[in-house]
């Protein structure tokens, strides 16, 4: 399995639970290959990493019945993550997919809920979102 988000954003960030990729230690090879094949040239400085990604869609898929999405930790972190990036990889899988590509808010959490609330119980989600200007 694997699993991350990758987002680019040029605000600092670095009191949240991110960190800037350039300075990721953990599969910092295969971060730094899909980073610069979906962010192209640009500025790795402002590509962060999400640290205990795992940990948001496990304790999400327990609460599944119990919590509504829309209060759990995942969609509370996703929410926000969305607001101060301009782009955003998340991958969650066992099997290598194209990304679906998304353009809202609304359009991201729902396929984050459906990768988690899925029926086979195979959980996945592989998106790649890109905020146009508003």
């Amino acid at each position: 399995m694997s699993q991350f988000i990758l987002f680019k954003s040029s605000e600092n960030l670095e009191n949240y639970n991110y960190i800037r990729l350039i300075e990721c230690t953990e599969n910092k090879r295969f971060l730094s290959d899909i980073a610069n094949k979906l962010f192209g040239n640009d500025e790795m400085n402002d590509i962060w990493f999400v640290k205990d990604f795992d940990n948001l869609f496990t304790l999400a898929q327990r609460q599944y019945g119990v919590v509504p999405f829309e209060e759990t930790e995942i969609y509370l972190q996703l929410s926000i993550l969305y607001d101060i990036s301009e782009v955003i990889i998340l991958w969650y899988s066992d099997f290598c997919q194209d990304l679906d590509i998304v353009n809202t808010k609304e359009q991201f959490l729902k396929e984050v809920q459906k990768g988690i609330y899925c029926t086979s119980g195979m959980c996945e989600c592989y998106l790649h979102v890109i905020r146009y200007p508003e």
